[in-house]
């Protein structure tokens, strides 16, 4: 019998079937595969950035966010104060700025020495937490990862990324037009103030174009960040630090405390170059490179190199400067032109760099730290050149992968990686602490071990961190 509409049977059987049908269930959303990372992250055995967000201080954190994850929103000095670790080593510097010296530091020289030693540890360590007066040093891979600000009205960026020739015109015509800017207030500020005093001054205003001729000097990248460094307010307890590690200088610009000989009973008859040019980093990073007082410390080094265009320990391995270089003394006193803004792309700096490159994992030309092996440990925070410390330094001055010491130092400092991917200090882990993840120490931080165990195993993690963050500032740079 026909259905209304001319529907028939079938019609009926479809729709019972219809009926029947089990509701309809989405399918469980499908898991997706994580991302797979890209760049220099993806070419790590084991990426430890992870690791380092949820176990690093907030002094870790600050810099991963700065130099690793490309976060714009660097935190500035008075956040970095505030800092738990910043804080605690704030509170060892001494009332006349000094740190008290450990023994380490008495073992190598005099007490006068050992006290500097302490006190130039102390303000590098400060750097490493992120400590810096002034604006901070604008390398071009820090300038490419900042937003930059609208080039003019009605034309805007977008906060996307652009290539080395935009980012370096964009902020040096902000900084130049700023810098314009403050000349122009100061002008005025002073014409103001000529015309409100006594009847002295020339109506004219020609005395208040005076007043005002050496604030309208050209702006160069110098006076700029010059004037940033005088504008910054400097903590007093870093400036007493400072001041004291510079109390020492003479005429020449060396750091007479600093002046050591191979027999720690006998004081030098000249400053230790290597303890200089670390001195001298030290000051740059935390942002005392236009002080006059470094600059004069950083023509002392270029004026006693040697031939080859490295250092050597002048005054107790040699007086010549005919002699070899040494790549102990070379490595440390390159701290100071990769650290200094002004230096890093100099001649000398190259051609040091370069020399350097050349002896990775070589043996030294004098009896000091001489075996090959001494590259190999690593040390946190750092000391003597080793392969970390070396390579962070050539590289930060320019050299990359087309030298084939940076590639044979990379594939080193790689190799160095443990199984829970961070990079431990000391010399090469044995196979079986390598199979344990890490090292001794580490091996021993399991349920039932002492509390002492504990603790060193917790100090030695704590330098693995910062150790790893090291090293994964330098391999981002060299890829």
């Amino acid at each position: 019998m026909p259905l209304p509409n001319g529907r028939g049977a079938g019609y009926i059987l479809c729709a019972k079937t219809a009926m029947n049908r089990p509701r309809f269930t989405p399918l469980p959303p499908v898991s997706q595969p994580s991302r797979a990372l890209s760049g220099w992250r993806a070419r790590l055995a084991s990426d430890p950035i992870p690791r380092l967000l949820r176990e690093g201080p907030p002094s870790v954190l600050a810099r991963i966010r700065r130099d690793l994850i490309d976060d714009s929103e660097a935190p500035g000095l008075d956040e970095v104060w505030g800092y738990p670790e910043v804080k605690a080593l704030v509170k060892k510097i001494e009332k006349d700025g000094s740190f008290a010296p450990k023994a380490p530091e008495k073992a190598l020289g005099s007490a006068e020495f050992a006290v500097a030693l302490a006190t130039l540890r102390g303000l590098d360590r400060l750097a490493d937490l992120g400590v810096r007066v002034g604006p901070p040093d604008t390398t071009v891979r820090e300038k490419e990862k900042r937003e930059i600000e609208p080039r003019a009205p009605g034309k805007e960026l977008l906060g996307k990324p652009h290539n080395h020739r935009d980012v370096q015109r964009d902020l040096r015509g902000h900084a130049l037009a700023k810098a314009h800017r403050a000349r122009e207030s100061a002008k005025e500020a002073a014409k103001q103030a000529l015309r409100a005093a006594s009847g002295e001054v020339v109506e004219d205003g020609a005395a208040a174009e005076a007043a005002a001729k050496e604030i309208s000097k050209p702006a160069t990248r110098e006076s700029v960040r010059d004037a940033a460094f005088k504008a910054a307010k400097v903590p007093k307890e870093l400036q007493k630090c400072v001041d004291f590690l510079l109390s020492s200088q003479t005429a020449d610009g060396g750091l007479a405390a600093l002046a050591v000989s191979d027999n720690p009973k006998v004081k030098g008859k000249l400053p230790a170059l290597h303890f200089q040019g670390w001195a001298v980093s030290a000051l740059c990073r935390i942002g005392f490179e236009s002080d006059p007082r470094v600059e004069k410390a950083l023509q002392f080094l270029i004026e006693r190199r040697q031939d080859d265009g490295g250092w050597a320990w002048r005054g107790v391995r040699t007086d010549s400067a005919a002699r070899p270089s040494s790549h102990l003394v070379t490595g440390m006193v390159l701290r100071a032109f990769a650290a200094s803004g002004a230096r890093r792309g100099s001649r000398e700096a190259r051609r040091a760099a370069e020399l350097l490159a050349t002896r990775f994992l070589q043996p030294d030309r004098y009896p000091d730290r001489k075996a090959p092996s001494y590259w190999e440990i690593l040390t946190e925070p750092r000391f003597y050149t080793d392969v970390l410390d070396a390579l962070d330094t050539v590289t930060a001055i320019g050299l990359g992968k087309e030298n084939s010491g940076v590639r044979t130092a990379e594939a080193y400092l790689r190799s160095r990686q443990a199984a829970d991917g961070l990079w431990y200090p000391g010399p090469p882990p044995s196979k079986a602490e390598t199979f344990a993840g890490g090292s001794a120490v580490t091996a021993k931080a399991k349920p039932g071990a002492s509390s002492k165990d504990a603790k060193d195993a917790g100090k030695e993690t704590d330098a693995a961190i910062s150790l790893t963050l090291r090293v994964l500032v330098v391999l981002r740079r060299i890829n």
